[in-house]
């Protein structure tokens, strides 16, 4: 107990007593179009952590998405407790995944290239002829997106955008000759997380700040911890623990929350594809289209990681540089903060 103690007081722990606030687990639009992601992370680590029957499943039953948003949405909804605007609209947090996420999820796999099926793949053709591959290749939403050669093998690279249980897909794509192994993509860097549990009625969910050095671990972290009552929806912060006071990055500001009574059509600016691969279009209105407008784009650890120049009413923007995963832009036009989110998926 006296380590723990040490611990605590190394790592800056703050500890107050805060009562619980009465909140609303219904789901506004705008945090399911930005958070579906975390959910999806967080739903499939969740079904691991506690050892699940259900992780053999490759369609996870919708009762754990369920759960996961009602809580979300709960501390979303709680807007008289100030740390929830730390996390959603300040410092944005979202689960950092630089490589993938269990909703657009690259699948690996060595394939035999002596089986004749495994040709259309190396021509970049998704349909096999292998009738039951083909078949459960459309069931799940799978598109074959590259092969090469590496150490002797040939790897083939599949993508998808179906919520579905990554690792189930692989053992399943192991079944059918012509594979050798298959792996998803589960890879993450350190940076900002979103962690959730559950203890009976009690929903927990911890929104990690990390910077400094997230190459070697991450230097700094700052965690805003919430419980919440999944009888009646209601919210109690936990408090904070971090390593770190002041200095910290700067924060994005995306204010989702400002979208939730804005309709589509009245937004100044828009960006499209969403999912975008090699190209984004960013549509806006201007009423002098000579106006030079900037944009800033974040990653999902406050980053800036390109800024942008923009006149008339539409610019399109190369992304190919960037790596996949979940960036923010903020661009103010004509006196108006304008925020938004767009994904990049190869």
């Amino acid at each position: 107990m006296k380590q723990l103690l040490i611990f605590l007081i190394s790592i800056g722990f703050v500890a107050t007593t805060f009562s619980q606030i009465q909140s609303s687990c219904e789901k506004p639009w705008v945090l399911q179009n930005s958070y579906n992601y975390d959910v999806a992370n967080m739903v499939v680590k969740h079904l691991y952590d506690i050892k699940s029957p259900d992780t053999s499943q490759i369609i996870i039953p919708q009762e754990y998405f369920d759960t996961v948003w009602n809580g979300l949405s709960a501390i979303f909804n709680a807007t008289s407790i100030p740390e929830r605007d730390s996390v959603f609209d300040i410092f944005c947090i979202h689960q950092f995944l630089e490589f993938g996420s269990p909703y657009v999820k690259a699948v690996h796999l060595s394939i035999d290239t002596s089986f004749q099926w495994t040709q259309n793949w190396l021509n970049g053709d998704t349909h096999t002829g292998y009738e039951e591959l083909d078949s459960f290749l459309e069931r799940y939403g799978y598109w074959i997106d590259g092969t090469d050669f590496h150490m002797g093998e040939t790897r083939a690279v599949l993508l998808n955008e179906q919520m579905v249980n990554p690792r189930a897909v692989a053992d399943s794509l192991e079944t059918f000759e012509g594979i050798l192994w298959a792996v998803p993509d589960l890879f993450s860097s350190p940076g900002n997380e979103i962690n959730f549990s559950k203890d009976g009625n009690k929903l927990f969910y911890s929104f990690v700040l990390a910077w400094g050095d997230c190459m070697a671990g991450c230097a700094y972290k700052h965690r805003w911890n919430f419980k919440v009552d999944h009888t009646d929806c209601s919210v109690e912060y936990l408090g904070l623990i971090t390593n770190k006071k002041g200095d910290f990055p700067n924060p994005i500001n995306c204010n989702i929350s400002s979208s939730i009574k804005v309709n589509y059509e009245n937004k100044i600016i828009r960006s499209y594809p969403n999912p975008a691969k090699n190209k984004i279009t960013f549509e806006y209105r201007l009423s002098n289209t000579s106006t030079t407008i900037s944009a800033k784009l974040y990653n999902t650890n406050g980053i800036l990681v390109d800024e942008l120049q923009m006149t008339g009413n539409k610019h399109e923007y190369n992304c190919s540089l960037l790596k996949p995963g979940v960036y923010f832009y903020s661009v103010l036009i004509e006196n108006k903060l304008q925020t938004g989110k767009f994904i990049i998926a190869r």
